[in-house]
């Protein structure tokens, strides 16, 4: 009877020893998980931080070097500039010279029509959307005639209306009257805030908007162009001499472990200011 009261009581601390190494087990895999997901969060942060880096630096490296250039860096204005290797990580980058877009502030009505007309967008919506880009950025309340000016806003559901103020940034298409998602993606590449200039640096523009500048003076739908947007036709003829001093800078920076960043940046340069040459006019992650 003891032997056999002895044998359960060693068959019992055999099964208590067995599930207290089993729970003790799953507690040391449960912990060795923790830290290897630890540790892989830390060195996931670590890369995304590194090719962060990276990308920005890149980006002021390309600064220096438009910085350091005596003038536009011709055929790298348009695209595919190079590339810099920042520790020890491969950064693409690409440059445009932003005096080779339209600027939505000063282009006229022939210049945006022929802009949409490029991208694809047939007659009167092109000239729909030129008169209201145009009633967005002015200070009056008068509607152009094919435009649009608060009524027409408020008429088709918005709860704002026309800013009748400048662009500040080119995103602020989305909003104007008739703008589709669609249409602002065609239009993004094309246009600016930042030149100022009625015209467009052929040299450093697309072949949509040399096109699109070429065939602006052939616009004279009196019904949509003013006396002041025949004038510009004449006088200004859409082209510009201006460039090199305003771009947009992007970076595409990998790494092996394939952490991906893509950082834009748009960069007023003044060459002849020894202690400010460049301004960070926008910064943005894509």
């Amino acid at each position: 009877m003891n032997m056999q009261f002895k044998t359960r009581q060693h068959g019992i601390a055999l099964i208590a020893v067995l599930w207290v190494t089993a729970f003790l087990t799953i507690i040391a895999s449960t912990v060795a998980f923790q830290s290897r997901s630890s540790l892989q969060m830390t060195k996931n942060r670590i890369d995304t931080l590194k090719v962060k880096q990276a990308a920005e630096g890149a980006i002021l490296l390309t600064v220096a070097d438009l910085v350091n250039a005596s003038e536009s860096l011709g055929g790298f204005t348009r695209g595919t500039y190079g590339q810099h290797v920042v520790d020890e990580i491969a950064v693409e980058i690409s440059l445009f010279d932003e005096s080779g877009k339209i600027d939505l502030n000063t282009a006229p009505a022939p210049i945006l029509r022929a802009l949409m007309l490029e991208i694809g967008a047939d007659e009167e919506a092109s000239e729909r959307v030129a008169d209201a880009i145009i009633d967005w950025r002015d200070a009056d309340e008068d509607a152009r005639i094919n435009g649009a000016e608060d009524s027409q806003y408020y008429a088709a559901g918005l709860s704002y209306g026309s800013k009748d103020d400048f662009f500040q940034r080119k995103e602020e298409l989305n909003l104007v009257y008739g703008v589709t998602p669609e249409l602002y993606n065609a239009l993004s590449p094309h246009v600016t805030v930042y030149t100022q200039d009625f015209g467009v640096n052929l040299s450093a523009a697309s072949p949509l908007v040399r096109r699109a500048v070429n065939n602006a003076s052939e616009l004279e739908d009196e019904s949509s162009v003013t006396e002041e947007d025949d004038f510009l036709v004449d006088a200004e003829e859409f082209s510009s001499l201006s460039g090199g001093y305003i771009y947009t800078v992007e970076a595409r920076a990998k790494n092996s472990n394939g952490v991906y960043k893509q950082y834009s940046a748009i960069v007023r340069l003044d060459r002849g200011n020894t202690y400010e040459p460049f301004t960070i006019l926008n910064w943005t992650q894509i």
